[in-house]
Order: C-alpha cells, then sequence, then structure tokens
C-alpha cells in the first residue's frame, strides 16, 4: 500500500501553492476531505480533496446549497466546498482529524456530483 490515506478521512492540509492575494480560491492552511477513491489513494501520491471552511459568511449559507455540505461533530462546524475540489500531494496532509460518516460520506457525493455535473 503506497500510503494510509482513505476516501472520507479529514486531514489538516498545509497550502504549498502559490496563490495571488486576489483570487476568489480557498487559501491557508486548513482541513480537508479525501474524496479520492481508496484504488487512486493507495497507488499515487497525488490525491483529490474538498476543502473545509468554517467561515462565518459560508456557514450563513446554509446547508443544502448547490456546493456546499455544512458537517458538525468533527470539531467547529464547516462547510464542505465542493466547487472547491483540487489535487493535493499526500505530503501536505499533515494531521489526521477524523473520518466521515457513511451518511455525511453520502450526502458529500450528492452535491459534489451536482456541482460537477456528474
Amino acid at each position: 500500500m503506497f500510503n494510509d490515506k482513505r476516501r472520507g478521512d479529514i486531514w489538516w492540509a498545509q497550502d504549498t501553492a502559490h496563490k495571488r492575494e486576489d483570487t476568489c480560491l480557498i487559501r491557508g492552511d486548513r482541513p480537508v476531505v479525501i474524496v479520492s477513491s481508496d484504488e487512486v489513494n493507495c497507488n499515487t501520491r497525488i490525491i483529490t480533496v474538498v476543502p473545509l471552511t468554517s467561515s462565518p459568511a459560508q456557514l450563513a449559507r446554509g446547508d443544502g446549497t448547490y456546493d456546499q455540505v455544512l458537517l458538525t461533530g468533527y470539531g467547529a462546524p464547516s462547510m464542505a466546498l465542493t466547487r472547491q475540489v483540487h489535487a493535493v500531494d499526500t505530503d501536505d496532509l499533515t494531521e489526521y482529524r477524523g473520518h466521515l460518516t457513511d451518511a455525511d460520506m453520502l450526502r458529500l457525493d450528492a452535491v459534489l456530483r451536482r456541482a460537477l455535473g456528474v
């Protein structure tokens, strides 16, 4: 097995990308949920994640919008921002934070499919 990262895991990610200050992309070190398949995760260092935010503005938008899923029970209430799904190197995942319940993973999958049009 290449690594121990699993679909549904929540990890703290270091933001090593250099992004412009005026971008609307989410920036900074933050928790992420792994959404790539375990088969992929075991065979490569590059995996797909959805960033989480505890921003009051994002939380105020509420659950069930076209691109967000409210997650509670994993520390501070957070929104999974499926519109900002991206790839990371597993070396940037520094601390395991937990694992989504099956119900939360199903909710995340549904919104991710809607956001990506698949």
